[in-house]
């Protein structure tokens, strides 16, 4: 009792070692008490043979002790069981400890535990979202009430007295089905049986605060909400509940929800279907929970209006998806309604290199060639014809002026780098003087050889030069000896010329003496 000793007291006796406490709620098990301060600190005290004390020993104490592992819980609840203890926080959350013979402390553990010596949270009620505010413990049962009235139920149930209509024991807590739709504000358990009442009288918030208590102890909803304790919003709000384009329903022990009228969709009944409640998708189709359209099979667009290409049975041809009044088909497939295969097969469409056209045609990425871009081009889609050449439909590469190989790799050799229409080249190969083969080598003119056509026949030039040359000497030699001879001989025979008139004079001179003679002679013997 906390009084400081054992002894029995036949009368009310002040608990001296609680004085100037301000004591808010109290529970008693066989042999040990719960107190419970309006700060929220738990004290225990008396029996603690199966640590129903929550100190983590079993040492009993004769005065009120605090329970040190709650002191940062910020309890709001305490119950007892015989031997077992329980706490609820303000956060609504249930921690229990002490015997667990009939599995009472909720904890889900075999029965082969028989205690836990420090207050252990119940996990499982969190995982059930309840929100516990009210707790009550019997011999080797508990009960816990969250704020919307529920009761969940707790250890040994030999005789049906947890209510939930069998007689199995229960190791975690499990909602009473009975008490589901029904505001229980109260409950107590005995050692066999159990009791509630039910009423929003006395519930830790009535109403769920959207409503009031009326005299049968039913809550009268505030408009937009709805359930039995109003705790059920009805989607779209307080005041447009539904946005006044549908009823709200609110099923026992369910959520509230809307059932729109026609023409409107969505969980609060706010999205308007394409065409109105006359005429809903065109008659052509079904409104679905976002708003739109699913038309049926053939028609398409925002409100089935526009029919498919093809038939109503078959658009598209079965090989594609209708939007908007047209066709995107499926992968290998072609055309307005999808009925041509691509080139290369429905299985393996361009080879999967390029682009199916809507003719069903190809359109090859970089690199790949022929009508289904089944071949690669030398070099790839990266280093086509080593940047060289173009690549033609048959996937070889016709090279550029001056390179040869595969993939235009080769240089032909003797030649020097030029442009040629804004493209690299090599001109002047094999030094001029042969054509360079496929393999980039050079086949050499007649007379010419090495490897670039660089040897060429033997240059006899400057021998005929020279041999010209001196020819030309003894030509100039003899033309000036001939001169010198016809000079010397024009010379002489102007000398002899001269001799020969100096001669000639010398005789006439001496001539015409004589003949003087003789016309003198001849004159007188005229006479």
């Amino acid at each position: 009792m906390g009084l400081g000793d054992f002894s029995q007291r036949n009368q009310p006796t002040k608990v001296d070692f609680l004085v100037g406490t301000n004591i808010v709620k109290v529970a008693s098990g066989a042999y040990h008490t719960l107190v419970l301060t309006d700060e929220g600190v738990v004290y225990s005290t008396g029996l603690n043979d199966n640590g129903q004390l929550g100190h983590g020993d079993l040492e009993s104490r004769k005065v009120p002790t605090i329970v040190e592992a709650l002191l940062t819980r910020n309890v709001s609840a305490v119950a007892a069981g015989d031997y077992a203890s329980y706490i609820v926080t303000d956060a609504g959350e249930v921690y229990s400890w002490g015997n667990n013979a009939y599995q009472q402390l909720g904890l889900n553990i075999p029965k082969v535990t028989q205690r836990i010596l420090m207050p252990t949270r119940i996990d499982s009620l969190t995982g059930l979202n309840a929100n516990i505010y009210s707790i009550v413990g019997g011999q080797r049962t508990v009960f816990a009430v969250d704020q919307g009235s529920d009761i969940y139920a707790i250890g040994n149930n030999d005789f049906g007295m947890l209510g939930t209509g069998d007689e199995t024991q229960r190791a975690s807590p499990e909602k009473v089905p009975a008490f589901v739709g029904e505001n229980v504000f109260q409950v107590a358990s005995g050692a066999y049986h159990s009791v509630a009442i039910t009423g929003c009288f006395d519930l830790a918030m009535p109403c769920s605060g959207h409503g009031r208590c009326d005299g049968d102890g039913k809550c009268l909803c505030d408009t937009g909400y709805k359930g039995y304790r109003c705790a059920d919003a009805c989607p779209g709000g307080v005041g447009n509940a539904c946005n006044n384009n549908g009823d709200c329903i609110t099923p026992l022990g369910g959520s509230s929800f809307c059932i729109c009228f026609a023409g409107y969709i969505g969980a609060d009944c706010s999205n308007e279907c394409p065409g109105g409640a006359l005429s809903t998708c065109s008659g052509n189709g079904i409104c679905v929970a976002d708003g739109t359209c699913q038309c049926n099979t053939g028609w398409s667009g925002l409100n089935c209006s526009t029919p498919c290409p093809g038939t109503k049975a078959l658009p598209c041809s079965g090989l594609g998806q209708c939007t908007d009044g047209s066709c995107k088909c499926f992968l290998g497939f072609a055309g307005q309604n999808c009925s041509t295969e691509c080139d290369g097969g429905a299985y393996n469409p361009c080879s999967y290199n390029g682009e199916c056209q809507f003719d069903g045609s190809c359109k090859c990425f970089k690199g790949f060639r022929r009508s289904d871009c089944s071949c690669e081009c030398p070099g790839g889609a990266e280093n086509t014809c080593f940047g060289r050449g173009s690549c033609n439909d048959q996937c070889t590469c016709d090279c550029r002026t001056g390179y040869r190989g595969q993939n235009c790799s080769v240089d032909c050799p003797g030649g020097f780098n030029s442009w040629m229409n804004g493209e690299p080249v090599i001109i002047h190969v094999c030094s001029g003087h042969g054509e360079c083969d496929a393999k980039g080598e050079c086949f050499c003119d007649v007379a010419w050889s090495g490897d670039a056509c660089e040897i060429g026949p033997p240059d006899f030039t400057i021998l005929i030069l020279i041999i010209a040359a001196a020819l030309l000497g003894l030509c100039c030699i003899a033309g000036i000896g001939s001169i010198i001879r016809r000079r010397k001989m024009k010379i002489g025979e102007r000398e002899r010329k001269r001799q020969a008139r100096k001669k000639l004079r010398s005789k006439k001179k001496n001539k015409g003496g004589k003949s003087k003679d003789r016309s003198k002679r001849k004159g007188k013997v005229d006479k």
